[in-house]
């Protein structure tokens, strides 16, 4: 299937589950725990609500191709082709069961079988649960921004490279506060003026808001953290049952769009993501992500991350989140 037909199939797929997903979005009842998902996260009833769809449509939109999601992890349908779609139905179930916008059907289509990885993403979507916004992108052919009734807009990437005048989002859901907010602190406290921060608990959404020219960065490095200081890595265990972080399907989808967009966009480290491994639930493959909208903030962004990781080492090393007075 060309790029081009597999980016429009994505699209009406993903506009089918955001279809079941509003009736939903406003009840409380769509926050009602149903168990927990193959990769560990709580699994609510509106998850539930687009799983169905997906599994329902998929093998008609995309025959001999595999469905990979949060919840269940790889199913087949008929003969297996190699093509993978790997689906977070809702990235931003809190949110959404909220009220809040921050929350996006997220469709990627990958070839490669078992072994795909993030390079073998041939098609991508990205559409916005509350506003019906789009968002698309197939390998090597350039990204798409689109209104809700499909009309194009423009790819506006910022040209910010100035730290004070940053709008950055940044992820605390799973993941201890205050080791994080030390070594955010530098771009938090730098940037509460003149520019913004922000917790929308959904990747897709702030890597969305790169496109539209809204914001510059998005941060998420508590993986490096759990790793290099074991102790924030076993409260992490104790308290969640696992060391929290971006499950590669959280991302794939996100991350196709953003680099055919013109992002900057790494782990944690500053690694590039095209040979990670995308059909996993595995612990050892939970990682973070550093995303700017251009390369120059993007160096800028590793630095100060740096600093603060360097800067409050002692602390990282010797404290545990559940100490209060450590911090």
């Amino acid at each position: 299937m060309a790029p081009e037909a597999a980016e429009e199939r994505l699209l009406a797929l993903a506009r089918k589950a955001r279809e079941a997903i509003l009736p939903w979005i406003d009840e409380r009842a769509s926050g009602a725990i149903r168990g927990q998902a193959a990769s560990g996260d709580v699994t609510y009833q509106i998850d539930m609500v687009a799983e169905e769809v997906l599994a329902r449509e998929t093998p008609a939109l995309f025959p001999g191709a595999a469905l990979f999601t949060e919840d269940e992890g790889l199913r087949t349908f008929d003969a297996w082709n190699g093509q993978t779609l790997v689906a977070d139905p809702i990235d931003g179930s809190r949110p959404t069961i909220g009220g809040l916008e921050c929350s996006c059907v997220s469709l990627a289509l990958a070839e490669g079988g078992e072994a795909a990885t993030f390079a073998d993403v041939v098609a991508a979507v990205l559409v916005e649960i509350r506003t019906g916004k789009a968002y698309a992108a197939g390998r090597g052919a350039g990204a798409r921004r689109l209104s809700e009734r499909g009309e194009p807009l423009p790819v506006i990437l910022s040209r910010n490279e100035n730290l004070s005048t940053l709008f950055w989002s940044f992820e605390y859901c799973a993941r201890p506060v205050q080791p994080l907010s030390l070594v955010y602190s530098e771009l938090i406290n730098g940037s509460s003026h003149k520019g913004s921060c922000f917790m929308w608990a959904a990747c897709t959404f702030s890597i969305a808001r790169l496109l539209g020219g809204q914001i510059d960065a998005y941060v998420d490095i508590w993986q490096r953290l759990a790793r290099d200081f074991p102790r924030l890595g076993d409260w992490s265990r104790r308290m969640f049952g696992k060391v929290g972080g971006l499950m590669p399907y959280d991302m794939a989808a996100a991350w196709r769009i953003a680099v055919e967009a013109g992002c900057s966009i790494t782990d944690e480290r500053g690694r590039a993501l095209d040979g990670k491994p995308l059909l996993s639930h595995r612990q050892e493959d939970v990682f973070g992500c550093v995303a700017a909208s251009n390369a120059p903030l993007h160096a800028q962004l590793m630095e100060c991350l740096e600093r603060g990781v360097r800067d409050r080492a002692a602390s990282l090393s010797h404290n545990t989140p559940w100490t209060r007075e450590a911090w």
